[in-house]
């Protein structure tokens, strides 16, 4: 148990340190984005996620889809309707981008095998699980990027065994001075800026976003089987030439 307790990695990046300029985004290249809000765990960031979610919709952008309340059970999370729902859901609107928080990490777990894209976790519990599940052999063709806010005076799971886990899954950290379990934001642009941070990564990861990607793959296969034919039909003009 001491051992566990000992164990950690490198200190994350600092919530201060975070560029506005670096990690925002223009309309353009935003527009078709979606972000799945798991809603319990959330209850301290959710009024700012609500007012992104009036904003983008005035603008156009990010579209944030909320879980409904009362469909994924509060106490226990992993319930089989509740896992099936979120299951729906990712299935559903193909998300970018799950957020969730606090006690809705242990739904994340449980799905998270089932899907492939960034994921954005606020004072997570369960982490080791989360981990294990996204780096296990029969998850998704390719593991999600996670970022981790943390307090750093959090007591439900200590920021040394967080900076462990995230170091040693090659993930990201970004720590909350002077905070315990409860995250509080002042505003919903530090949300906004913590969304974006976490979309970046996993289109840094990718050299761009999941659907963009998909079609340029289905052009260039295109293109390559027209210059395959093209190549064989050359061919085929020189031999009847030829003889």
């Amino acid at each position: 148990m001491m051992n566990m307790l000992n164990q950690s990695g490198p200190v994350g990046t600092l919530f201060k340190d975070i560029s506005v300029q670096t990690h925002s985004y223009k309309n353009k290249d935003i527009n078709g984005t979606r972000v799945l809000v798991i809603r319990p765990g959330m209850s301290h960031q959710l009024s700012h996620i609500q007012a992104l979610q009036q904003k983008y919709k005035k603008e156009g952008g990010i579209e944030y889809i909320i879980t409904e309340d009362g469909k994924i059970d509060w106490d226990d999370v992993t319930t089989e309707e509740s896992v099936a729902y979120a299951r729906n859901e990712i299935s559903k609107y193909s998300p970018d981008l799950i957020i969730a928080g606090s006690r809705g990490a242990d739904l994340v777990a449980e799905m998270i095998q089932y899907y492939n894209g960034s994921i954005l976790l606020f004072g997570p519990v369960r982490l080791d699980d989360v981990f294990e599940k996204n780096n296990a052999p029969n998850a998704s063709s390719q593991k999600n990027a996670v970022v981790v806010v943390h307090g750093q005076n959090d007591t439900n799971m200590r920021i040394n065994r967080v900076r462990y886990l995230v170091n040693n899954s090659k993930q990201e950290l970004i720590e909350m001075e002077n905070m315990e379990h409860t995250l509080k934001f002042d505003d919903p642009a530090q949300i906004e800026l913590l969304v974006n941070y976490a979309l970046r990564l996993k289109i840094k990861q990718n050299g761009g976003s999941r659907r963009k990607t998909s079609r340029r793959k289905k052009t260039s296969r295109k293109k390559s089987r027209r210059k395959k034919t093209q190549h064989k039909n050359k061919g085929l003009r020189f031999n009847r030439r030829k003889y």
